[in-house]
């Protein structure tokens, strides 16, 4: 009768709205993402009272739906399960409807995974979309019948269709619950870096800690720290993790590309999710061929971009704004921390010098030995300029040459024997000039004069400064 049909349309839906009460109150209990996709599926598979339900998630990176979670299936189909496009789902869900029906998935060769699903004996396939704000795709939730075919209610199909909505706004509370977690984890990390670093003095241990660290934070599979040589206009690598073996230690990449110029003159980052896609022209300034996406965050002092931290993905990928905010950060911490380095490495060089000055004049307020003077003079002068060796050699005013007195470093006794005329080679130039003077000055007669004389030295150049008292040439230093 009509009123016994209309109690049992009473009843079903009572039944449909505890269903939903329970199954709301369990998910609203959950922030952990993989505990709210269980739960999601044990509750429908309970619900409609079907052996099996499955929860794929949409990855806007990959562009497809994956299972995340089942209950009910043998453990093979989920690791067998291949992937869908978005696109194909689309079609598929424009065909059947957001919430669809297949009657018999072994009857449906077409179908993806069909060959699974008739291995398995997967029948009745039920889904339902899960969708935000009606346009942004969560996923999909279904449900399986094994070996037998079953026919779906229109009321369980809009049970299904309801759980389908609870589970998205779950979902999606988990998922943000689950970004805030990263993104908090990894400005920690990122603040816990910045600190380390400031309380590194040496340069080469602070750049191998940021890249080494960088690299692991932003899940990179290479970081690297260029500096700006803008004599060059050319960006110097300085520190680098997982570049490829053999990769030079001061690669020089040219600044000409314009994505490169418009970075360095407005400090904003350089994000490529697609390099291939976006901006084919990198790949010249790439040495990892295999990165499909490239970041670089601009090194800031004084508004000035004195360098980049860059990092990379294998898969395409777009930075958070949280993410770009971070390694922003992080970009800002390391150029802090390399200029203070650089300053306190400078500090000391200029205190040792002072010393080291000190010490040579002590040497020559204190003792009449000329012979322990210029010892003193030499070490100080090889240690202070980290040279291989130096010489001294006093001018002959009378013959007007240049004779070897002290030496300490070399590996043979050629320069010991050196007695040069004012102007001949690297000494003579340097004590007529009364200038300090680089081999790289030397005219092709004097180069030869001068590797006759260092040529069982190796020496790479070699400079000589005119040693001067009351106006007077006294001498050179080599």
């Amino acid at each position: 009768t009509e009123r016994k049909r209309a109690e049992e349309e009473i009843l079903r839906s009572a039944a449909r709205t505890e269903s939903l009460l329970r199954i709301a109150a369990r998910l609203n209990a959950e922030l952990d993402l993989q505990a709210v996709l269980n739960a999601v599926c044990e509750e429908t598979a309970r619900a409609l009272n079907v052996p099996a339900a499955v929860v794929s998630l949409y990855d806007e990176k990959s562009d497809l739906l994956s299972i995340r979670a089942d209950s009910g299936l043998p453990r093979e189909y989920r690791e067998q399960h291949v992937p869908v496009s978005r696109a194909n789902y689309e079609e598929f869900t424009r065909a059947l409807g957001a919430v669809n029906t297949i009657p018999d998935a072994q009857a449906v060769p077409a179908l993806p995974n069909a060959a699974l699903c008739v291995a398995l004996g997967i029948r009745t396939i039920a889904g339902a979309s899960m969708i935000l704000h009606k346009e942004e795709l969560v996923g999909a939730l279904s449900i399986y019948t094994l070996k037998e075919v079953r026919h779906f209610t229109a009321d369980e199909l809009a049970l299904l269709k309801g759980l389908a909505d609870q589970a998205a706004q779950a979902i999606s509370n988990a998922q943000l619950y689950e970004a805030e977690g990263r993104r908090t984890l990894r400005l920690m990390k990122i603040l816990q870096l910045s600190i380390d670093m400031a309380i590194l003095h040496d340069e080469g241990a602070l750049l191998n800690t940021l890249v080494t660290r960088a690299a692991t934070i932003a899940e990179s599979p290479a970081c690297t720290v260029l500096l700006i040589d803008e004599g060059t206009n050319e960006a110097v690598l300085i520190a680098q993790s997982g570049l490829p073996e053999g990769t030079p230690p001061q690669l020089r990449i040219p600044l000409t590309l314009p994505i490169i110029r418009r970075s360095i003159e407005s400090g904003e980052p350089i994000i490529i999710t697609h390099i291939d896609r976006d901006a084919p022209q990198m790949r010249r300034v790439l040495v990892k061929p295999e990165i499909t996406s490239f970041f670089a965050y601009p090194m800031m002092r004084e508004k000035q971009t004195i360098g980049f931290i860059t990092l990379s993905s294998l898969a395409p990928h777009t930075p958070s704004d949280s993410e770009i905010t971070a390694y922003r950060l992080l970009a800002d911490r390391a150029a802090a921390a390399l200029e203070n380095t650089r300053l306190l490495e400078k500090t000391e060089r200029h205190l040792k010098q002072v010393q080291s000055l000190h010490t040579i004049d002590a040497a020559i307020t204190a003792s009449v030995d000329l012979r322990l003077t210029f010892k003193i003079l030499l070490d100080e002068t090889i240690a202070q300029l980290s040279v291989d060796a130096a010489a001294v050699l006093t001018l002959n005013p009378h013959a007007q040459t240049l004779d070897y007195v002290s030496g300490s470093g070399f590996r043979t006794t050629s320069i010991e024997r050196s007695h040069l005329r004012l102007g001949q080679g690297i000494a003579g130039r340097a004590a007529l000039e009364r200038r300090r003077i680089s081999s790289a000055e030397l005219s092709e007669t004097d180069e030869s004069l001068h590797t006759s004389l260092l040529k069982d030295e190796n020496f790479a150049a070699s400079y000589a400064v005119p040693l001067i008292a009351k106006g007077q040439i006294k001498g050179v230093l080599e």
